[in-house]
Protein backbone atom coordinates (compact mmCIF):
# COMPACT_ATOMS: atom_id res chain seq x y z
CA UNK A 1 0.00 0.00 0.00
CA UNK A 2 3.03 2.77 1.15
CA UNK A 3 4.90 1.49 -2.58
CA UNK A 4 1.26 2.75 -4.16
CA UNK A 5 0.78 5.94 -2.42
CA UNK A 6 4.63 6.91 -2.76
CA UNK A 7 4.02 6.08 -6.56
CA UNK A 8 0.55 7.84 -7.20
CA UNK A 9 2.38 10.87 -5.11
CA UNK A 10 5.57 11.15 -7.57
CA UNK A 11 3.06 10.97 -10.98
CA UNK A 12 1.09 13.22 -9.86
CA UNK A 13 3.76 15.97 -8.46
CA UNK A 14 4.87 15.82 -11.96
CA UNK A 15 1.85 16.00 -13.70
CA UNK A 16 1.20 19.25 -11.78
CA UNK A 17 4.17 20.89 -12.58
CA UNK A 18 3.34 19.67 -15.99
CA UNK A 19 -0.11 21.76 -15.43
CA UNK A 20 1.49 24.97 -14.96
CA UNK A 21 3.31 24.99 -18.98
CA UNK A 22 0.40 23.29 -20.30
CA UNK A 23 -3.17 24.60 -20.10
CA UNK A 24 -4.83 21.04 -21.42
CA UNK A 25 -3.05 17.69 -20.33
CA UNK A 26 -4.19 14.89 -22.11
CA UNK A 27 -3.46 11.07 -21.59
CA UNK A 28 -1.49 10.44 -24.27
CA UNK A 29 0.76 13.48 -23.61
CA UNK A 30 1.11 12.36 -19.89
CA UNK A 31 1.68 9.06 -20.68
CA UNK A 32 4.20 10.07 -23.12
CA UNK A 33 6.61 12.45 -20.79
CA UNK A 34 6.04 9.84 -18.06
CA UNK A 35 8.06 7.67 -20.09
CA UNK A 36 10.18 10.13 -21.25
CA UNK A 37 11.26 11.51 -17.38
CA UNK A 38 10.90 7.99 -16.09
CA UNK A 39 11.07 5.00 -18.82
CA UNK A 40 8.93 2.53 -19.87
CA UNK A 41 7.56 0.20 -16.90
CA UNK A 42 4.46 -2.08 -17.40
CA UNK A 43 4.13 -1.93 -13.14
CA UNK A 44 4.33 1.96 -13.63
CA UNK A 45 1.77 2.26 -16.63
CA UNK A 46 -1.37 1.01 -14.44
CA UNK A 47 -0.92 3.47 -12.60
CA UNK A 48 -0.67 6.76 -15.22
CA UNK A 49 -4.33 6.70 -15.99
CA UNK A 50 -6.10 6.59 -12.44
CA UNK A 51 -3.87 9.37 -12.02
CA UNK A 52 -4.23 11.76 -15.15
CA UNK A 53 -7.84 11.24 -13.97
CA UNK A 54 -7.20 13.74 -10.74
CA UNK A 55 -4.61 15.63 -12.21
CA UNK A 56 -7.86 16.34 -14.56
CA UNK A 57 -10.56 16.88 -11.80
CA UNK A 58 -7.92 19.11 -9.72
CA UNK A 59 -7.10 21.31 -12.37
CA UNK A 60 -11.03 21.67 -13.22
CA UNK A 61 -10.76 24.21 -10.31
CA UNK A 62 -7.49 25.60 -10.33
CA UNK A 63 -3.78 24.85 -10.22
CA UNK A 64 -2.15 27.43 -8.10
CA UNK A 65 -3.17 25.91 -4.64
CA UNK A 66 -2.04 22.70 -4.96
CA UNK A 67 -0.17 21.53 -1.61
CA UNK A 68 1.56 18.17 -1.44
CA UNK A 69 1.01 17.18 2.52
CA UNK A 70 -2.70 17.94 2.06
CA UNK A 71 -2.70 15.71 -1.20
CA UNK A 72 -1.11 12.52 0.31
CA UNK A 73 -2.89 13.09 3.37
CA UNK A 74 -6.34 12.97 1.24
CA UNK A 75 -5.01 9.93 -0.41
CA UNK A 76 -4.36 8.27 2.92
CA UNK A 77 -7.79 8.77 4.07
CA UNK A 78 -9.48 7.57 1.30
CA UNK A 79 -7.25 4.77 0.51
CA UNK A 80 -7.97 3.30 4.20
CA UNK A 81 -11.56 3.64 3.71
CA UNK A 82 -11.79 1.94 0.72
CA UNK A 83 -9.08 -1.01 1.10
CA UNK A 84 -8.57 -0.95 4.54
CA UNK A 85 -11.41 -0.55 6.21
CA UNK A 86 -13.23 -2.00 2.91
CA UNK A 87 -15.81 0.81 3.27
CA UNK A 88 -18.03 1.45 0.35
CA UNK A 89 -17.26 5.44 -0.51
CA UNK A 90 -20.37 6.04 -1.10
CA UNK A 91 -20.89 5.63 1.90
CA UNK A 92 -18.38 8.07 3.77
CA UNK A 93 -17.98 10.38 1.52
CA UNK A 94 -20.30 12.95 2.35
CA UNK A 95 -19.37 12.59 6.01
CA UNK A 96 -15.88 12.89 5.28
CA UNK A 97 -16.09 15.96 3.35
CA UNK A 98 -18.46 17.44 5.58
CA UNK A 99 -16.10 17.43 8.47
CA UNK A 100 -13.21 19.01 6.29
CA UNK A 101 -13.70 22.43 5.03
CA UNK A 102 -11.70 24.59 1.71
CA UNK A 103 -8.67 22.83 0.13
CA UNK A 104 -8.98 19.72 1.98
CA UNK A 105 -12.30 18.84 1.03
CA UNK A 106 -11.26 19.37 -2.35
CA UNK A 107 -7.96 16.79 -1.95
CA UNK A 108 -10.19 14.49 -0.69
CA UNK A 109 -12.03 14.63 -4.10
CA UNK A 110 -9.12 14.40 -6.31
CA UNK A 111 -7.92 11.50 -4.18
CA UNK A 112 -11.06 9.83 -4.54
CA UNK A 113 -10.66 10.40 -8.73
CA UNK A 114 -7.58 8.58 -8.49
CA UNK A 115 -9.12 5.68 -6.39
CA UNK A 116 -12.27 4.81 -7.70
CA UNK A 117 -10.63 3.89 -11.17
CA UNK A 118 -7.46 2.36 -9.90
CA UNK A 119 -7.16 -1.41 -10.77
CA UNK A 120 -7.57 -4.09 -7.96
CA UNK A 121 -5.09 -3.71 -5.51
CA UNK A 122 -3.05 -6.56 -6.46
CA UNK A 123 -0.91 -6.14 -2.51
CA UNK A 124 -4.32 -5.92 -0.99
CA UNK A 125 -5.12 -9.52 -2.69
CA UNK A 126 -1.97 -11.40 -1.73
CA UNK A 127 -2.35 -9.88 1.90
CA UNK A 128 -5.61 -10.97 1.98
CA UNK A 129 -4.79 -14.69 0.31
CA UNK A 130 -1.51 -14.78 2.91
CA UNK A 131 -4.44 -14.16 5.78
CA UNK A 132 -7.30 -16.66 4.71
CA UNK A 133 -4.46 -19.32 4.00
CA UNK A 134 -2.97 -19.02 7.56
CA UNK A 135 -6.45 -18.87 9.11
CA UNK A 136 -7.73 -21.71 7.12
CA UNK A 137 -8.87 -23.82 9.70
CA UNK A 138 -10.51 -20.15 11.76
CA UNK A 139 -12.45 -19.40 8.10
CA UNK A 140 -14.07 -23.39 9.17
CA UNK A 141 -15.45 -22.04 12.22
CA UNK A 142 -17.68 -19.93 11.06
CA UNK A 143 -20.08 -23.40 9.98
CA UNK A 144 -19.77 -24.17 13.81
CA UNK A 145 -21.14 -20.52 14.97
CA UNK A 146 -24.12 -20.76 12.89
CA UNK A 147 -24.75 -24.51 14.52
CA UNK A 148 -24.30 -22.47 18.04
CA UNK A 149 -27.37 -20.24 17.18
CA UNK A 150 -29.87 -22.78 18.25
CA UNK A 151 -28.09 -22.18 22.13
CA UNK A 152 -29.51 -18.69 22.16
CA UNK A 153 -33.21 -20.40 21.83
CA UNK A 154 -33.01 -19.69 25.50
CA UNK A 155 -34.71 -16.78 26.92
CA UNK A 156 -32.33 -15.99 29.61
CA UNK A 157 -29.42 -16.42 27.07
CA UNK A 158 -31.52 -14.29 24.11
CA UNK A 159 -31.28 -11.30 26.28
CA UNK A 160 -27.84 -11.58 27.21
CA UNK A 161 -26.58 -11.82 23.16
CA UNK A 162 -28.69 -8.67 22.10
CA UNK A 163 -27.84 -6.67 25.51
CA UNK A 164 -24.20 -7.46 23.95
CA UNK A 165 -24.81 -6.19 20.48
CA UNK A 166 -26.16 -3.29 21.41
CA UNK A 167 -23.12 -2.05 22.44
CA UNK A 168 -20.96 -2.50 19.52
CA UNK A 169 -22.64 0.23 17.55
CA UNK A 170 -19.39 0.56 15.07
CA UNK A 171 -19.94 -3.10 14.04
CA UNK A 172 -22.29 -4.64 12.11
CA UNK A 173 -24.99 -6.57 13.73
CA UNK A 174 -24.33 -9.60 12.60
CA UNK A 175 -20.48 -9.42 13.13
CA UNK A 176 -20.97 -8.46 17.00
CA UNK A 177 -22.90 -11.72 17.33
CA UNK A 178 -19.57 -13.31 16.17
CA UNK A 179 -17.59 -11.20 18.34
CA UNK A 180 -19.73 -12.47 21.13
CA UNK A 181 -19.78 -16.66 20.45
CA UNK A 182 -16.34 -16.12 20.12
CA UNK A 183 -14.94 -14.01 22.63
CA UNK A 184 -18.11 -13.15 25.23
CA UNK A 185 -16.70 -10.35 27.56
CA UNK A 186 -15.11 -8.38 24.44
CA UNK A 187 -14.92 -4.25 25.29
CA UNK A 188 -13.66 -3.31 21.28
CA UNK A 189 -12.46 -5.19 18.36
CA UNK A 190 -10.80 -3.60 15.52
CA UNK A 191 -8.19 -5.35 12.86
CA UNK A 192 -4.61 -5.82 13.36
CA UNK A 193 -3.92 -2.84 10.96
CA UNK A 194 -6.26 -0.59 12.49
CA UNK A 195 -4.65 -1.23 16.16
CA UNK A 196 -1.24 -0.18 14.30
CA UNK A 197 -2.63 2.69 12.70
CA UNK A 198 -5.57 4.13 15.05
CA UNK A 199 -4.16 2.90 18.46
CA UNK A 200 -0.42 1.95 18.40
CA UNK A 201 -1.40 -1.40 19.69
CA UNK A 202 -0.25 -4.87 18.07
CA UNK A 203 -1.79 -8.59 18.47
CA UNK A 204 0.26 -9.99 21.49
CA UNK A 205 2.52 -13.27 20.01
CA UNK A 206 -0.55 -16.43 19.86
CA UNK A 207 -3.38 -14.26 20.13
CA UNK A 208 -6.43 -15.68 18.72
CA UNK A 209 -8.11 -13.54 15.89
CA UNK A 210 -12.07 -13.59 15.74
CA UNK A 211 -13.67 -14.35 12.45
CA UNK A 212 -16.06 -12.41 11.14
CA UNK A 213 -17.77 -11.35 7.72
CA UNK A 214 -16.62 -8.90 5.76
CA UNK A 215 -19.61 -6.94 2.95
CA UNK A 216 -19.19 -8.04 -0.78
CA UNK A 217 -16.20 -10.31 0.60
CA UNK A 218 -15.43 -13.46 2.47
CA UNK A 219 -13.89 -13.43 6.13
CA UNK A 220 -11.82 -10.75 8.06
CA UNK A 221 -9.67 -10.87 11.35
CA UNK A 222 -10.50 -8.78 14.03
CA UNK A 223 -8.28 -9.14 17.46
CA UNK A 224 -10.24 -8.33 21.13
CA UNK A 225 -8.77 -5.37 23.23
CA UNK A 226 -6.93 -7.89 25.85
CA UNK A 227 -5.60 -9.33 23.19
CA UNK A 228 -3.05 -6.52 22.33
CA UNK A 229 -0.51 -4.47 23.46
CA UNK A 230 1.27 -0.88 23.06
CA UNK A 231 -0.08 2.47 23.52
CA UNK A 232 -2.83 2.81 26.48
CA UNK A 233 -6.24 2.73 24.70
CA UNK A 234 -8.25 5.59 25.72
CA UNK A 235 -12.06 4.12 27.11
CA UNK A 236 -14.01 6.99 25.52
CA UNK A 237 -13.07 4.96 22.31
CA UNK A 238 -15.55 2.04 23.34
CA UNK A 239 -18.28 3.45 21.66
CA UNK A 240 -16.84 5.87 18.86
CA UNK A 241 -19.98 6.05 17.02
CA UNK A 242 -22.96 6.29 19.86
CA UNK A 243 -25.35 8.56 19.33
CA UNK A 244 -26.20 9.04 22.25
CA UNK A 245 -29.77 9.76 21.48
CA UNK A 246 -28.13 12.60 19.60
CA UNK A 247 -29.90 12.37 16.90
CA UNK A 248 -31.34 14.90 13.60
CA UNK A 249 -34.03 13.00 12.95
CA UNK A 250 -35.70 14.87 10.58
CA UNK A 251 -32.01 14.12 8.17
CA UNK A 252 -32.59 10.55 8.88
CA UNK A 253 -36.27 10.64 7.82
CA UNK A 254 -35.74 11.55 5.15
CA UNK A 255 -32.67 9.78 4.09
CA UNK A 256 -34.59 6.50 4.99
CA UNK A 257 -37.65 7.00 3.16
CA UNK A 258 -35.05 7.88 -0.12
CA UNK A 259 -33.62 4.47 0.69
CA UNK A 260 -37.34 2.93 0.86
CA UNK A 261 -37.72 3.83 -2.87
CA UNK A 262 -34.59 2.64 -4.04
CA UNK A 263 -35.84 -0.57 -2.38
CA UNK A 264 -39.33 -0.47 -4.31
CA UNK A 265 -40.89 0.90 -1.24
CA UNK A 266 -43.28 3.78 -1.22
CA UNK A 267 -43.84 6.25 2.21
CA UNK A 268 -47.19 8.08 3.10
CA UNK A 269 -48.36 9.72 6.34
CA UNK A 270 -52.28 9.63 7.11
CA UNK A 271 -54.39 11.13 10.09
CA UNK A 272 -54.71 7.94 12.25
CA UNK A 273 -55.88 7.59 15.97
CA UNK A 274 -53.52 7.29 19.29
CA UNK A 275 -53.30 3.72 18.91
CA UNK A 276 -52.09 3.15 15.11
CA UNK A 277 -48.47 3.80 14.83
CA UNK A 278 -48.32 2.79 10.74
CA UNK A 279 -48.11 -0.25 8.91
CA UNK A 280 -46.52 -1.92 5.93
CA UNK A 281 -48.52 -3.92 3.30
CA UNK A 282 -48.06 -5.02 -0.74
CA UNK A 283 -49.05 -1.63 -3.05
CA UNK A 284 -48.58 -2.14 -7.22
CA UNK A 285 -47.82 1.82 -7.86
CA UNK A 286 -46.55 4.09 -10.58
CA UNK A 287 -42.40 2.37 -10.43
CA UNK A 288 -39.69 4.78 -8.72
CA UNK A 289 -37.71 6.99 -10.90
CA UNK A 290 -34.15 6.47 -9.17
CA UNK A 291 -31.90 9.34 -10.80
CA UNK A 292 -27.81 8.98 -10.03
CA UNK A 293 -24.91 10.56 -10.79
CA UNK A 294 -24.30 8.96 -14.72
CA UNK A 295 -27.31 7.19 -14.87
CA UNK A 296 -31.37 6.86 -13.78
CA UNK A 297 -32.76 3.23 -12.87
CA UNK A 298 -36.49 2.17 -12.32
CA UNK A 299 -37.33 0.63 -9.35
CA UNK A 300 -40.65 -1.29 -9.23
CA UNK A 301 -43.12 -0.35 -6.77
CA UNK A 302 -43.75 -2.69 -4.78
CA UNK A 303 -45.20 -1.76 -0.88
CA UNK A 304 -45.93 0.63 1.01
CA UNK A 305 -44.91 1.92 4.29
CA UNK A 306 -47.63 4.25 5.82
CA UNK A 307 -47.27 6.20 9.32
CA UNK A 308 -49.37 8.56 11.54
CA UNK A 309 -49.04 11.61 10.70
CA UNK A 310 -49.59 12.43 14.28
CA UNK A 311 -46.47 11.04 15.16
CA UNK A 312 -42.70 13.04 15.73
CA UNK A 313 -40.04 12.53 13.25
CA UNK A 314 -38.43 10.18 15.86
CA UNK A 315 -41.50 7.99 16.64
CA UNK A 316 -41.66 7.48 12.40
CA UNK A 317 -38.39 6.69 12.14
CA UNK A 318 -38.73 3.60 15.10
CA UNK A 319 -42.09 2.46 13.53
CA UNK A 320 -40.20 2.41 10.05
CA UNK A 321 -37.79 0.48 11.72
CA UNK A 322 -40.49 -1.99 12.95
CA UNK A 323 -42.14 -2.25 9.34
CA UNK A 324 -39.04 -2.59 7.32
CA UNK A 325 -38.39 -5.38 10.05
CA UNK A 326 -41.11 -6.72 8.79
CA UNK A 327 -39.77 -6.51 4.94
CA UNK A 328 -36.18 -7.79 5.40
CA UNK A 329 -37.13 -10.83 7.63
CA UNK A 330 -38.97 -11.78 4.87
CA UNK A 331 -42.66 -11.98 6.34
CA UNK A 332 -43.72 -11.80 2.51
CA UNK A 333 -44.20 -13.71 -0.19
CA UNK A 334 -42.15 -11.32 -2.62
CA UNK A 335 -43.24 -10.67 -6.56
CA UNK A 336 -39.99 -9.89 -7.44
CA UNK A 337 -37.65 -12.19 -5.31
CA UNK A 338 -34.35 -10.47 -4.16
CA UNK A 339 -31.07 -12.47 -2.92
CA UNK A 340 -30.90 -10.57 0.24
CA UNK A 341 -34.29 -10.71 1.53
CA UNK A 342 -35.37 -14.59 2.76
CA UNK A 343 -38.72 -15.98 1.13
CA UNK A 344 -40.52 -17.16 4.73
CA UNK A 345 -43.76 -15.61 4.24
CA UNK A 346 -45.39 -18.80 3.57
CA UNK A 347 -43.58 -21.16 6.46
CA UNK A 348 -44.40 -18.15 9.40
CA UNK A 349 -48.45 -18.45 9.86
CA UNK A 350 -47.59 -17.31 13.33
CA UNK A 351 -48.24 -13.42 13.58
CA UNK A 352 -46.38 -13.47 17.14
CA UNK A 353 -43.34 -14.70 15.73
CA UNK A 354 -43.61 -11.99 12.98
CA UNK A 355 -44.35 -9.08 15.68
CA UNK A 356 -41.50 -10.87 17.82
CA UNK A 357 -38.98 -10.42 15.38
CA UNK A 358 -39.56 -7.24 13.85
CA UNK A 359 -39.97 -5.43 17.56
CA UNK A 360 -36.76 -7.38 18.00
CA UNK A 361 -34.81 -5.57 14.84
CA UNK A 362 -36.86 -2.05 15.83
CA UNK A 363 -34.85 -2.36 19.87
CA UNK A 364 -31.84 -3.42 18.50
CA UNK A 365 -31.47 -1.05 16.33
CA UNK A 366 -32.74 1.67 19.01
CA UNK A 367 -30.67 0.75 21.25
CA UNK A 368 -27.38 0.71 19.48
CA UNK A 369 -27.87 4.56 18.43
CA UNK A 370 -29.43 5.51 22.13
CA UNK A 371 -32.94 5.99 21.73
CA UNK A 372 -35.41 4.87 23.79
CA UNK A 373 -38.54 2.32 22.45
CA UNK A 374 -41.41 1.19 23.35
CA UNK A 375 -40.03 -2.30 21.65
CA UNK A 376 -38.00 -2.35 25.35
CA UNK A 377 -40.98 -3.00 27.09
CA UNK A 378 -42.60 -5.81 24.78
CA UNK A 379 -39.71 -7.94 25.12
CA UNK A 380 -38.34 -7.48 27.94
CA UNK A 381 -41.83 -8.73 29.38
CA UNK A 382 -41.84 -11.65 27.05
CA UNK A 383 -38.20 -13.20 27.92
CA UNK A 384 -38.93 -12.94 31.84
CA UNK A 385 -42.36 -14.80 31.71
CA UNK A 386 -40.98 -17.27 29.16
CA UNK A 387 -38.23 -19.63 29.00
CA UNK A 388 -37.76 -19.61 25.17
CA UNK A 389 -38.13 -17.39 22.47
CA UNK A 390 -41.24 -18.74 19.94
CA UNK A 391 -40.09 -21.31 17.44
CA UNK A 392 -39.48 -20.66 14.10
CA UNK A 393 -37.47 -16.98 15.42
CA UNK A 394 -34.67 -16.52 13.01
CA UNK A 395 -31.72 -14.65 14.75
CA UNK A 396 -30.05 -14.59 11.64
CA UNK A 397 -33.25 -13.16 9.47
CA UNK A 398 -33.27 -10.24 12.51
CA UNK A 399 -29.50 -9.39 12.76
CA UNK A 400 -28.61 -9.20 9.04
CA UNK A 401 -32.16 -6.98 8.62
CA UNK A 402 -30.76 -4.58 11.63
CA UNK A 403 -27.67 -4.57 9.14
CA UNK A 404 -29.26 -3.40 6.54
CA UNK A 405 -31.66 -0.60 7.87
CA UNK A 406 -28.96 0.80 9.81
CA UNK A 407 -26.68 0.75 6.35
CA UNK A 408 -30.52 2.69 5.27
CA UNK A 409 -30.05 6.04 7.32
CA UNK A 410 -26.13 5.98 7.77
CA UNK A 411 -26.24 6.74 4.11
CA UNK A 412 -27.77 6.34 0.55
CA UNK A 413 -27.59 3.07 -0.97
CA UNK A 414 -26.87 2.04 -4.59
CA UNK A 415 -29.95 0.35 -5.93
CA UNK A 416 -29.87 -3.56 -5.59
CA UNK A 417 -31.28 -6.26 -7.92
Amino acid sequence: MEQSINIIEMLFDYGMKLCRSKKHLLIQDFKKMIEQEFGKDDFLEKYIYPVWCGIAKFSSKNTANYKNDLFIQALQIVIEEIYVRNHWWHSVRQNAIQAHNGEFAWMLEVAYEIVRVFPCNDEKKEQEKEIREQHEIQVQEIDRLYMDVKEYRQSNNFKKLTKFIKKFPYMAPYNAMLVYMQKPGSKFVASAREWERRYKRTPKTGARPLVMLKLFGPVSFMYELNDTEGKDFPENKIKPFSLNGRWNYKEHLIRLIENMRREGIGYSEENYGTDMSGFIDYKQGEDFVIKLKKTTKIVPHNFDVCVNINLSDMEKCITIFHELGHYFCGHFSYKYKKKYIPDRGAKIESVFVREFEAETVCWLLCERQGIKNPSAAYLSGYLDNYNEIPQNISLDCILKACGRIERMFHSLLPVRD
